[in-house]
């Protein structure tokens, strides 16, 4: 992909009203945050001390909080041309702020604080730091010239809407804390990231190496086939099938997240239909507390 390419379409995003654009695309927009909850102890388990990952960018907080939990070693991939240019920033930020920060930069809904950003580009080179150069200096259609402009990059529809809260942000993230954000400015330095673009179905064709970690995050969600292989009470299941072709070390794993997963519903229903008797499968929930719980759907390669 063209660095000066991608700087347009993200213009192009910046300007649009209306919806986002669809998810999955190579234009699709950027999550500021995760919404999966990687502080349950069995997530962690699953990232943790992995000598080679292959993981979804998404909000850049599945690699973050996997190299906190050392494993160091990350192919990183993404649909969406712009995930990569975030997760740098993530990065850069991490290295350069302190921890309140950190939040005050990227959460509560505050603006992209430029006066922020010019001590965050210190720690950034490459494209990166030409993509977030020219996001940062838009000022083409934004009101106003003081160090929080432009003031509404954050509420454009190069993001997603949602829940961008710092306690949000703080509850799915065990590297939000204070003692662990510390520590992982340290690894951060010891972390090798190779990045990857394209879809995960045309990349596993291509892909000439094994890994110890394959993470998914919550792609399953979005094949059409879920749906329709459910609703035809079909037993072929494509996404299964390609889970269990992915190249894996000895005892490596492939982890896949589910929302929503209750009693009832669709998610919980497709699970015990396809996965709960399968001896290679685990389904692990996720009790979020009052909220809907989830679940972690893990293939671990035979050895």
């Amino acid at each position: 992909m063209n660095i000066n390419e991608d700087i347009d379409m993200a213009k192009d995003l910046i300007n649009i009203k209306g919806i986002n654009t669809p998810l999955f695309t190579d234009t699709s927009a950027i999550y500021k945050t995760t919404n999966e909850n990687m502080n349950d102890n069995n997530y962690i388990n699953l990232i943790k001390n992995n000598r080679s990952m292959l993981s979804v960018i998404g909000s850049g907080d599945q690699i973050l909080n996997s190299i906190l939990y050392d494993s160091y070693n990350i192919d990183a991939f993404d649909v969406s041309r712009f995930p990569k240019y975030f997760l740098e920033l993530k990065i850069a930020a991490i290295k350069t702020l302190t921890y309140e920060e950190y939040l005050a930069f990227f959460y509560d809904n505050n603006t992209f604080n430029r006066k922020l950003y010019k001590k965050i580009v210190s720690n950034m080179k490459g494209d990166s730091k030409i993509f977030w150069d020219n996001i940062a200096n838009y000022n083409k259609f934004f009101v106003g010239k003081d160090e929080k402009t432009p003031n509404n990059v954050y509420n454009s529809k190069l993001f997603v809407d949602g829940d961008n809260f710092s306690s949000t942000a703080k509850k799915n993230n065990p590297y939000l804390t204070r003692s662990k954000y510390n520590l992982l400015k340290i690894k951060l330095d010891i972390a090798k990231i190779n990045y990857i673009d394209g879809n995960i179905f045309n990349i596993a064709k291509t892909i000439n190496k094994s890994y110890d970690l394959i993470n998914l995050s919550n792609i399953c969600m979005y094949q059409p086939n879920m749906y329709q292989e459910l609703n035809k009470n079909s037993n072929e299941n494509k996404f299964k099938t390609f889970i269990t072709n992915l190249k894996l070390n000895p005892d490596g794993k492939v982890l896949n997240y589910l929302m929503g997963y209750t009693p009832g519903s669709f998610a919980h229903r497709y699970v015990d239909k396809y996965y709960l008797s399968d001896p290679d499968f685990k389904v692990m929930v996720i009790d979020n507390g009052n909220t809907l719980d989830d679940a972690l759907i893990v293939y671990q390669k035979r050895k």
